[in-house]
């Protein structure tokens, strides 16, 4: 096929694109940042003008001007059968769907793989244009818009596995010149020193090696580090050119690592100041309900008559008539999904660092963690991959508005060889064996509980790593879901 792929600032576009363009498809791209999701005339003109290859179509040019507009639609849509077979975009973009169909006797396709949920553009009358074909990972999500009639089809997110192996057959320049030293750079004079004291006690009165583990997760590559992974990856397949050493536990940066989001910056914060002080109330008893509980959720239930008619006196939300979104959809996600994030969060790395050595890699260089280090953001398409593999313990906090799916973060850490411990997500029954691939909690303590017993047991916590790392290279690569759009694409 011939695919015409509309770029924005989505993690695995291009993962997608390689992938795509590794099983023969031609791909060009589109990026242009929409100024609204289903009305603007600049995008629409650009886009249908790439879909064109910027040709006007002049047959029409001595037509009567009112059939004009009439005739070019049928001239541009004849020309376009013969340059893209289909849209791509990662996530819903009602206006891309809407252009596709109107251009939907040449058999042009959309395509749309979701990395968010739920997606209020998806409460879209576009989401039943004919030329649909709606991936979505989350089934919870898929199970709603299937009721409600869309083409959607059910398709868990993927593991990038050719990005993981290179990245770390460079994981050593990435360290030395971007993640290590960026890292210890950042931190503060006193810190390090703090750190490096830790180190010093721990380490005295216990020999060279000590009974302990080591503390302060940043140390620099050897040599020999390098020399015996290479040597140990002759002839493997999994993972070639990296490993682990089994005869020491040194061979890691740090011991447990978060990658993502604080959500420092948030809607609840900005509008919590305007509400009642019983809705107040009320929100913060709900959010701390719902922090408690994984793999259920409490607050759409939550949303009352009564508090949604206050939030309704209090906030307008604009939409088309085309809209079906409705204030309690945006209220529980984009405002009170992303506070609960916020709260957990800090709430679960802070439990963690009162015991444990945590790095925490985020774009929020203010958070303030009481003990954790705050290592700053990592590039994701070359830096996570080797954080995850250099961590003995990744963490995965999944966003409370994905109901049962999972994120992409989990499969991430499992194709970089990390060891993942995640919350719970009621479709990890589905594709892992808890304890065998990778590892879930149940809640905080839970949680406090298996990163010390993991840190604790080096060589169950790297047989784990290699089980999770074998499954999605062999089952959840790009290629294997790739496959399944293209075949439900053609039937």
């Amino acid at each position: 096929m011939r695919i015409l792929f509309y770029c924005w600032k989505a993690y695995n576009q291009a993962d997608i694109i390689s992938a795509l363009r590794r099983r023969g498809h031609t791909v060009d791209t589109f990026e242009l940042e929409l100024g609204n999701f289903e009305v603007d005339e600049n995008f629409t003109g650009r886009f249908i003008d790439k879909l064109f290859n910027g040709e006007k179509n002049t047959a029409c040019s001595n037509v009567p001007e009112a059939q004009e507009h009439e005739c070019n639609e049928r001239g541009t849509a004849e020309k376009l059968s013969s340059v893209y077979d289909a849209v791509f975009s990662v996530n819903y973009f009602p206006i891309i769907s809407d252009i596709c169909e109107q251009f939907s006797e040449t058999g042009i396709k959309y395509i749309c793989w979701t990395c968010d949920s739920p997606l209020s553009t998806m409460y879209h009358q576009s989401i039943f244009n004919k030329c649909n074909y709606i991936f979505i990972f989350d089934k919870f999500c898929y199970m709603e818009f299937k009721e409600r009639g869309a083409n959607v089809f059910y398709l868990p997110l993927a593991a990038a596995v050719e990005r993981a192996d290179e990245a770390l057959g460079h994981q050593y320049d990435i360290i030395n010149n971007s993640i290590y030293y960026g890292v210890v750079d950042r931190e503060c004079k006193e810190q390090r020193e703090q750190r490096e004291n830790r180190e010093q006690r721990e380490r005295g009165g216990q020999g060279e090696r000590g009974e302990q583990r080591e503390r302060g997760g940043q140390k620099a590559y050897r040599e020999s580090d390098r020399s015996f992974c290479s040597d140990q990856n002759k002839g493997n397949e999994i993972n070639p050119g990296h490993c682990h050493s089994d005869e020491t536990s040194s061979d890691y940066l740090y011991d447990v690592s978060f990658i993502g989001s604080m959500y420092r910056k948030n809607s609840y914060d900005e509008i919590k100041d305007m509400l009642p002080d019983y809705v107040r109330g009320y929100f913060d008893a709900l959010m701390k309900l719902q922090m408690e509980i994984y793999g259920e959720n409490y607050i759409d239930g939550m949303l009352t008559a009564e508090i949604i008619d206050e939030l309704s006196r209090r906030f307008r939300i604009e939409k088309s008539e085309r809209s079906f979104s409705n204030i309690s959809l945006i209220f529980s996600t984009t405002v009170l999904g992303f506070k609960i994030a916020q709260l957990e969060r800090y709430k679960l790395l802070g439990a963690l660092s009162k015991r444990y050595d945590v790095s925490v890699f985020t774009d929020d260089e203010n958070a303030d963690f009481v003990l954790a280090h705050n290592m700053g953001p990592v590039r994701y398409w070359d830096e996570s991959p080797v954080v995850f593999y250099n961590s003995r313990i990744n963490l995965n906090f999944t966003i409370r508005n994905i109901r049962s799916g999972i994120p992409l973060r989990v499969w991430d850490i499992l194709a970089a060889g990390g060891f993942c411990i995640t919350n719970f997500q009621p479709e990890l029954v589905m594709y892992f064996k808890n304890g065998e691939e990778l590892v879930w909690f149940e809640d905080e303590a839970d949680l406090v509980k298996k990163v010390g017993y993991y840190l604790s047991h080096e060589d169950e916590r790297k047989r784990i790593a290699l089980n999770g790392q074998k499954k999605v290279r062999e089952l959840h690569n790009y290629d294997v879901r790739l496959r399944a759009i293209e075949e439900a694409i053609t039937t």
